[in-house]
């Protein structure tokens, strides 16, 4: 029971992510719901939970101009859902991580990291384009 209700809280969490808000009541509500994934995950010692509670924090910290935290918590995140095999979540970290590397001024780290995201075929094209758009990448 207790694993629907982290997938669900992740579901909804996601969703709030990708719909993106630019005001501090989204950026501490998606922060809260994060937090409280990660707590959750632990506690059910789920390695797919907590890494989407990683990418989540990850983006989050994006969002609040914390690039430093956010490298750290996607990387943890791109390393997990490599173990897991999870193609379609990595590219999407991947992709973050890239913005922050550029929000350090660190172009060759984000050019390496788009060159890694470049070959991996999930998620659709039209997933892609609206997760870079999401994340500032296309202007």
């Amino acid at each position: 029971m207790m694993v629907e209700k982290v997938e669900a809280l992740i579901a909804q969490t996601w969703q709030l992510l990708v719909n993106h808000e630019d005001d501090l009541e989204y950026q501490h509500t998606v922060r809260k719901l994060g937090l409280e994934i990660e707590q959750q995950a632990r506690n059910l010692g789920s390695e797919r939970a907590f890494a989407m509670s990683q990418l989540i924090l990850g983006v989050s910290a994006l969002d609040r101009h914390q690039p430093d935290e956010a490298v750290q918590r996607l990387t943890t995140a791109l390393t997990r859902f490599r173990w897991q095999s999870d193609v379609h979540h990595e590219w999407y970290s991947l992709a973050a991580i890239a913005q922050a590397w550029y929000l350090l001024d660190d172009y060759d780290q984000m050019h390496e990291t788009l060159v890694g995201a470049k070959d991996l075929s999930q998620p659709s094209t039209q997933d892609k384009v609206r997760w870079l758009d999401r994340l500032g990448m296309i202007r």
